[in-house]
């Protein structure tokens, strides 16, 4: 058969949607960036690992380890340890 790298599997449409995805993920970074303080922003980052481990659990039944559940945990302690005095600075303002 034909490798997977041919040129008309580069502009497939599946290939031209991811582009389109990560182009927009990065606009929607830098308009993060710009718009919200930088510690909101990388706080949210950080729940990326929590949102890709949980999504694939439900969607495509992958197993997570006790271990990675600990990471997730651990995660999400620490995005909410930043978070909570960061929204009582917010509502001071």
């Amino acid at each position: 058969g034909l490798p997977w790298y041919t040129l008309s599997n580069l502009f497939s449409f599946w290939v031209l949607a991811g582009v389109l995805a990560m182009l927009m993920s990065l606009l929607s970074w830098l308009y993060a960036l710009k718009s919200v303080p930088l510690v909101v922003a990388f706080n949210l980052a950080a729940t990326n690992h929590i949102m890709v481990a949980i999504g694939s659990w439900i969607f495509l039944g992958e197993e997570i380890s006790i271990r990675r559940w600990v990471g997730i945990s651990l995660i999400a302690l620490g995005a909410g340890f930043i978070a909570r005095p960061l929204a009582r600075v917010e509502e001071k303002i």
